[in-house]
């Protein structure tokens, strides 16, 4: 429950309880290039580690895994109410949206304040993935030893001519790119 409070105090608060529940769902695919995409094995990811899917509590700190089946499906046990960010780690491929029954959440944040009731999730991945490309220059011309950093967490450094390039960002506004000489 997000409460505001300002001037007044907030009285007579009822908090209802809700039990754990299972939660059942689908991987949907944007299209062709993102079902190819979904079946490319990550070589950084440990031997046999399987396809899977993440919900990251918004006010918690901790994270629901579900191992995504051979017919796309996905079941997450005892999860609590609560907000979660979905992110699926399945093939090169990114969680683009993500709906409870007909109703899409818009910013890939699955609302399961009042669980799921009967319907299904559907978590839609994309294989459209961006990079940003460029070179850090000076007055004096192209900067060698600069780390670019996107987004506060994105750090790229830039080779001896200056350039750099940040691969697999997904479709979206980023904060500004800065950089600084380390």
């Amino acid at each position: 429950m997000a409460l505001e409070l300002g001037t007044a105090d907030a009285d007579k608060i009822e908090l209802r309880m809700t039990p754990p529940f299972d939660v059942s769902g689908r991987i949907a695919y944007e299209d062709e290039r993102a079902l190819e995409a979904s079946k490319i094995v990550d070589r950084d990811a440990a031997p046999g580690w399987p396809q899977r899917l993440l919900l990251g509590d918004e006010l918690l700190p901790k994270a629901l895994w579900a191992q995504i089946g051979g017919d796309d499906s996905f079941k997450l046990e005892k999860v609590q109410p609560g907000r979660y960010h979905v992110s699926a780690f399945f093939g090169h491929t990114y969680a683009k949206s993500v709906s409870l029954g007909s109703k899409d959440s818009g910013d890939g944040t699955l609302d399961l304040r009042n669980g799921p009731g009967s319907d299904v999730v559907t978590v839609t991945v994309s294989a459209n993935w961006c990079e940003i490309d460029g070179t850090v220059s000076d007055a004096n011309g192209p900067v060698s030893g600069a780390t670019v950093i996107v987004n506060g967490n994105i750090f790229m450094p830039a080779d001896s001519n200056g350039h750099y390039l940040v691969k697999s960002l997904r479709p979206g506004t980023y904060r500004a790119i800065r950089s600084r000489k380390i």
